[in-house]
């Protein structure tokens, strides 16, 4: 009787995945009839990618969206007096060696 169940539901889950296959791969032909006629009905083989000449000559990369034309205003920023970090004792001396590149003022762990 158990043996059953479990073909049973083998087989059904074969035929599930059988017939996701068969959907998908239909579906995947419908976007490629639709790709190429896009194609012959522009006459472009696809959509140049942007020149990217300008920013390895600037040594910049794009990666993050920027407005083209950015103000720079006049702004400061001031740390609070005290700042209170925690770190585990194995990482004590890097953290103190970072720290101080940073602040100029002892740390108290």
């Amino acid at each position: 009787m158990l043996l059953y169940l479990f073909s049973a539901i083998s087989g059904l889950l074969l035929i599930i995945v059988m017939l996701l296959n068969f959907y998908y791969s239909v579906l995947e032909n419908k976007q490629a009839k639709r790709v190429n006629g896009i194609m012959a009905a522009t006459g472009d083989l696809g959509i140049p990618a942007p020149s990217a000449t300008t920013d390895r000559e600037r040594g910049t990369l794009n990666l993050i969206p920027v407005p083209k034309k950015v103000k720079f205003t006049g702004s400061s920023y001031t740390l609070p007096g005290k700042i209170i970090f925690s770190v585990a004792d194995s990482l004590k001396d890097e953290a103190g060696k970072y720290l101080k590149n940073i602040f100029s003022d002892e740390q108290i762990y």
